[in-house]
């Protein structure tokens, strides 16, 4: 009975691990633009495939004292600068803040959330299978 538990939490385990590894050729980054779609500012909206050369996604945000309301775009990136970064931009003869920020994993660049890493998944599924209360196993 015990290797019937051993073997199902090394299943588990796996499937965990696999769960939590980018599968595909192809970046998922939201992409939007706040002018278009209101939703974009809290980037709560479903990644969409990048092309296969874009490596990365980016949030854009423009800030502006004078502006109605600051504008957020979202999308993928492909370029070797993806350091976060904020430049100052001339508009209408007015200074616009722009900042950029990369990531590169699967809808990064949405709303902020907490990101774990396959290592925390893996860590956290051992703990768990290795429970004997969560399996029903009692030592004798």
């Amino acid at each position: 009975m015990m290797a019937l538990h051993v073997h199902s939490g090394f299943i588990l385990v796996a499937v965990i691990i696999s769960l939590s590894v980018q599968s595909g050729a192809c970046l998922s980054c939201v992409r939007c633009f706040s002018y278009h779609e209101p939703r974009c500012y809290k980037g709560d909206l479903a990644p969409k495939p990048c092309s296969t050369n874009q490596t990365h996604c980016v949030k854009y945000e423009a800030k502006h004292k004078d502006m109605p309301s600051d504008f957020v775009n979202r999308d993928c990136y492909r370029g070797d600068d993806v350091k976060p970064h904020c430049t100052v931009q001339k508009h209408d003869g007015k200074n616009i803040q722009v900042c950029s920020d990369f990531c590169d994993y699967d809808g990064c660049n949405s709303a902020p959330t907490t990101h774990c890493s396959g290592a925390f998944i893996a860590l956290l599924a051992s703990l768990i299978t290795s429970s004997p209360y969560l399996f029903n196993y009692v030592h004798r």
